[in-house]
Order: structure tokens, then C-alpha cells, then sequence
């Protein structure tokens, strides 16, 4: 079987990024034939699969290449550029994840050639050009305005009948879309715990240093953080941050003032287990409403067996709490000093390092890889006549 992930960055810099990387091995692995279509330039998710960029240029880097993205999503356009793609990798299903950047003509494309796609939700991307449903500034949630959202939302979705599977990686997610992909079959398809490339040692038997990893911007929650920082001193713990952002300039500012907070920068591979295993418990304070349940941080908290304080927003909602190791935490100063007070306990604290330890990260993923592997499958025999 040939399958042809489609999604909008090549670079595992991001969750979805990272997840699809592990997806595609793990795909090899079990004998599929993987390739890539990737709209924005490099294309080096996973070394010597095929693929395909759209943009020689990145929308990171180039005005010119951002707003004529923005253009050529609304028109998502079949074009023959896309008809040209499927010809060259003839796929037996396509599988579609982020789309800035390609659009959702590639559906349209791909049902002319009576090819069976897959759609899988990450984010907002065809409800907000922002992706998030946040103001630009993420001080708060964003109604999309019924005439300009709307036309563009009707715009990506006039393709939808191309869309033989839609998945979601939590339930809040899919019901955003519901209007979007009406009739069409749907399912869930929740993040996996991600195993991590190597084991790392167990948190400490206390609780003394508590760690973010992502984004640095306020939709993230990173400016509550901060405000709770004099709590968490007063109680002799530290905050550890890795990430990069809009408030990286705050965090600087408030490591240069306390020892209670130690800045890493930007940290991915061995920089990033190395950070986690620094850790004894993580910390998602999301004030958005977050698209997956559980996001790939999330995962990767409790993959490097450590408890994480969870904010129960969007996707999140469905995990916080329920989840082994995992303490539903609202995103403010009181309801995180509450929670972490309560772990500080230390019957309470072994107890979390107990469940978050016994999450068994490669049954996780082995499952998510096997649910991935029966949609292809039932949507191959489906286009072959069989059943």
C-alpha cells in the first residue's frame, strides 16, 4: 500500500510534525510505501522518504510567501500542479494533516483521481487563518466574524466532498467542524503517549523544580506562569522553562531577577530529554482552547514518566485528570500554587510519580499506529470493491 502524508511544515519542530515523523517510520516499518507532500521548504521529516515541496520559500521568513498563502488557501484551487503530485506518487490513500500552504484542493485532486483521503484535524486552520481562534496578541478567544471567516471557511470546505474519512484528534475538535465535514465519516484519533528515545531516571522523591516546554506566548498560559513564580519561590521550588515566543523577552527578564527560574532556550532532541529529565512534574497552563486531547506535550510529559498539571481547555478537557499522572489545573496563579501545594504532600507526590511512572508509552503508540493502519485498510478494500 502507498500512502501520501500531506502536511504543511517538513521539519519535526512542531507536535504534529514530530508525531507524523514517527507515524511514517512507524508506517515503514509495518511495510507501507510513504512519501510527503509538504508545502514549505526543507522536507526532512524522516531521511530518505520522497518528497514533494510546493514552496521553495517558507512563510516564516517571506511576507510575500505568507500573504500569497493566505490567498491560495482561500482559493484552494485543484490545481495541476497537485495533479501532477498524485501522478508522481500514485498513492492508495491520501492523508491530509495541516494545510496552510496546499490548501484544500488537494481533496478535490485526489477524489478526480479516485483516491481515498483522510483527513485529520490538528488545529483551527479551516475555521481562523490564525489557526487558534485567539486574538493576535492571544489575550483572549476570538469569535470568527460570520462574513469574512465564514466565506473562507465555506471557501476550504467546497472540497469536503473528496474527503472520504475525517478524524480528530479529540472530540472538542471534531465538534468545531461538525458544520464543515456534515456526512461525512468521522472518528477520533487522540494523540498517543509518545515513547521517548530513551528512558530517563524517575522525578525525585520530592517535588523541586517544575518544568514548561513549548511555545512562549500567553495563549500557552507562560505569562500565568510567571505571575505564580514569587509563589513558587516561597514554597523553594523552581520553575524551568525551554521554548521560544512573543514573551521570551519576559522570561529573560524574569531569570535575570530570581534563581527560582531557569531559562534553557529553545530545546529539541537530546536538549529536550535532557530538560524533561531536569524536571520532577510538567505544567500545560493553556488558556486557549487547546485542539488536542492530549497535545503532544502533554504526551511527552507523561512518555518521560513525569505527572503534569494540565489546564482542562478544549481538547484538553477530555484528558485532564483522567489520564494516569495527569492533574486537572486551571490556568491561574491560585488554582497552580493549590495543585502544586497538594503535591507537595509527599504520600500525595509518590502516589502521582506511581501512576505517571506505570503509562506504558509503546502500547500507546502501537495502538495509534494500528488505528491508522485499519482506517488505510478498510478505505483500500473499499476502492478495490472489497469490503
Amino acid at each position: 500500500m502507498r500512502v501520501l502524508l500531506v502536511n504543511a511544515h517538513g521539519t519535526p519542530d512542531g507536535g504534529t510534525e514530530t508525531g507524523l515523523a514517527e507515524l511514517a517510520r512507524a508506517l515503514i516499518a509495518k511495510g507501507v510505501d510513504v512519501s510527503f507532500l509538504i508545502a514549505f521548504a526543507p522536507a526532512d521529516l524522516v531521511e530518505g522518504v520522497p518528497a514533494t515541496v510546493l514552496h521553495k520559500s517558507h512563510w516564516r521568513t517571506s511576507t510575500s510567501r505568507r500573504l500569497a498563502s493566505h490567498v491560495e488557501d482561500v482559493a484552494s484551487w485543484p490545481s495541476d500542479r497537485l495533479d501532477d503530485v498524485l501522478a508522481t506518487h500514485a498513492p492508495d490513500i491520501v492523508h491530509t494533516h495541516n494545510l496552510p500552504g496546499t490548501g484544500t484542493g488537494i481533496w478535490e485532486a485526489a477524489r478526480r483521481r479516485r483516491i481515498p483521503v483522510i483527513h485529520t484535524l490538528h488545529d483551527y486552520h479551516l475555521l481562523c487563518p490564525r489557526t487558534t481562534l485567539m486574538r493576535r496578541d492571544g489575550s483572549g478567544a476570538c469569535r470568527p466574524h460570520p462574513l469574512l471567516c465564514g466565506l473562507r471557511t465555506r471557501l476550504l470546505g467546497r472540497w469536503v466532498g473528496g474527503v472520504d474519512r475525517v478524524l480528530a484528534v479529540s472530540q472538542h475538535l471534531h465538534d468545531a467542524h461538525a458544520r464543515v465535514f456534515r456526512g461525512t465519516e468521522a472518528g477520533l484519533m487522540r494523540n498517543p503517549v509518545r515513547p521517548l528515545p530513551r528512558l530517563l531516571g524517575a522525578p525525585g522523591a520530592q517535588l523541586r523544580r517544575i518544568g514548561y516546554i513549548g511555545a512562549l506566548h500567553r495563549n500557552k498560559g507562560v505569562d500565568v506562569l510567571l505571575r505564580a513564580l514569587p509563589g513558587l519561590e516561597e514554597r523553594g521550588l523552581v520553575l524551568r522553562i525551554a521554548g521560544r515566543g512573543a514573551l521570551q523577552g519576559d522570561v529573560l527578564e524574569a531569570a535575570r531577577r530570581t534563581t527560582a527560574l531557569e531559562y534553557v532556550g529553545f530545546a529539541v532532541d537530546d536538549d529536550k530529554l535532557r530538560f524533561m529529565e531536569g524536571c520532577d512534574l510538567g505544567v500545560l497552563p493553556s488558556i486557549w482552547q487547546e485542539p488536542g486531547g492530549p497535545t503532544w506535550s502533554m504526551s511527552e510529559w507523561l512518555g518521560a514518566g513525569r505527572p503534569v498539571l494540565v489546564s482542562p481547555v478544549g481538547g484538553l478537557a477530555e484528558v485532564a485528570g483522567t489520564y494516569p499522572g495527569s492533574v486537572a489545573t486551571e490556568p491561574t496563579v491560585e488554582a497552580i500554587l493549590s495543585s502544586v501545594d497538594q503535591l507537595l504532600d509527599r504520600q500525595r507526590w509518590a502516589s502521582m510519580v506511581q501512576d505517571a511512572q506505570n503509562v506504558d508509552p509503546r502500547a500507546f503508540f502501537d495502538g495509534w499506529v494500528g488505528a491508522h493502519l485499519a482506517v488505510y485498510a478498510e478505505l483500500h478494500a473499499r476502492r478495490h470493491g472489497r469490503t
